[in-house]
């Protein structure tokens, strides 16, 4: 897996990227096709979460209860929380297109989630029904309703719904019997992409040559 360490600005085509352990974010620019560093910013643990959020033209950083945001616009970082509840690192972060907020926390051990506005009010949401995190679930939003999505390693599917702050259950029939994996590696080789043009969500599956898989939730 790669953590939650790419990230894209959905309005320019560009992508960020953060290292393994590093306080440094790399830029990739469409338009000129280039790589560039970020100024340094915060390392508050060796596997965060990054996400842009486009109401405030740059990303936020989550990671080891701290939350950061770097703006394009000022080439600056700001620290926005810290000492919140959460893991220590694999930290989930996801953008909510049609409610403008960034919902981000979990971590090893951990199901705490929290919401960031755009006016950069940090709230507490209603903890998620399992572990929230690399390697314990795949957490991402379906760009049409505004619900969040939720998939424990262990099994389970579930929705959060942001208005009502309230986790539910989700109907899994029709899903397929080895998603997300036929073992323990469950959710370690399936990666979410939600696409608000076709209002879907891709879903990339690799588990070995015999089990790479693309499919599509509608």
């Amino acid at each position: 897996h790669g953590y939650e360490h790419s990230t894209i600005d959905p309005a320019t085509g560009n992508v960020f990227w953060r290292p393994y352990n590093s306080a440094v974010i790399y830029k990739w620019t469409r338009a000129t096709r280039s790589w560039a560093a970020l100024p340094s910013g915060p390392n508050p643990t060796i596997a965060v979460s990054i996400q842009y959020f486009p109401e405030l033209g740059g990303l936020v950083l989550a990671g080891a209860g701290q939350l950061h945001l770097f703006r394009e616009s000022t080439s600056k970082w700001s620290q926005l929380a810290s000492g919140l509840a959460m893991g220590e690192y694999h930290n989930v972060a996801s953008y909510n297109p049609i409610h403008h907020v960034v919902i981000f926390g979990g971590g090893n051990g951990s199901s705490d989630l929290y919401k960031l506005d755009a006016a950069l009010k940090v709230t507490a949401i209603q903890r998620a029904p399992v572990g929230v995190g690399i390697l314990n679930s795949l957490f991402t939003v379906d760009p049409v309703s505004g619900r969040h999505l939720l998939f424990g390693s262990s099994g389970g599917f579930y929705q959060y719904d942001v208005g009502t702050n309230v986790w539910s259950s989700f109907n899994t029939s029709g899903m397929p019997s080895n998603f997300p994996a036929p073992d323990s590696n469950k959710i370690l080789f399936r990666v979410a992409v939600p696409i608000s043009s076709y209002g879907v969500i891709a879903f990339l599956t690799d588990y070995y040559a015999s089990d790479s898989h693309a499919r599509v939730f509608i």
